[in-house]
């Protein structure tokens, strides 16, 4: 068995065998019990393995993720006065966003790194079935929790799955996920 020069990359640098990042599926739809989770681990600052997150389940595990851009910004309030000058008096935390490279599991191909069989059904079926999971993702409502080796992320939203396909790429498909934290507030 031959391995691909992308994975033989990835293991020589660890990537494959440490996931970059994990993403998390609430098996309830109760809001409680989420922001309930997030005030948890706001006291314990991380998770210590698999079993921490209760009512959940890790999605995606089929994808490789390379990277994980964290986006976490506030925004200052500006108001002129009227002596023109401006004065900035409130700090506004903007929605956290995540955009995460990953890449489709590439088929077992030959020695040289190329799969003269580019119609290989069974590759593609299955590229197409993680597609599907990902657009699903996208238009459902669902919250997801994204746990990078840094911090944990809660409401999680799938806002889009922009990619490129290129010859370059023809033994496997690399996209980035973008996600956006919603606020949910509760009377």
């Amino acid at each position: 068995m031959s391995i691909s020069p992308l994975n033989l990359l990835l293991n020589s640098a660890g990537i494959l065998n440490n996931k970059v990042v994990k993403i998390y599926k609430t098996q309830s739809e109760d809001t409680k019990k989420m922001i309930a989770l997030q005030k948890i681990e706001k006291l314990r600052n991380k998770l210590d393995g698999e079993n921490e997150l209760a009512q959940t389940q890790e999605i995606l595990q089929e994808l490789q993720f390379l990277e994980a851009s964290v986006i976490d910004e506030s925004k200052i309030t500006e108001h002129p006065i009227e002596d023109g000058s401006i004065v900035s008096d409130y700090k506004i935390q903007l929605p956290i966003e995540i955009n995460l490279t990953a890449v489709m599991p590439s088929a077992n191909i030959g020695n040289y790194g190329y799969n003269l069989n580019l119609l290989d059904g069974a590759r593609f079926n299955n590229w197409r079935k993680i597609y599907q999971e990902l657009k699903d993702l996208k238009t459902s409502q669902d919250k997801l929790i994204i746990k990078t080796k840094s911090d944990s992320y809660f409401n999680m939203i799938l806002v889009g799955i922009p990619h490129d396909e290129k010859v370059e790429n023809v033994n496997r498909l690399v996209f980035t996920l973008k996600f956006k934290e919603v606020f949910v507030v509760l009377p």
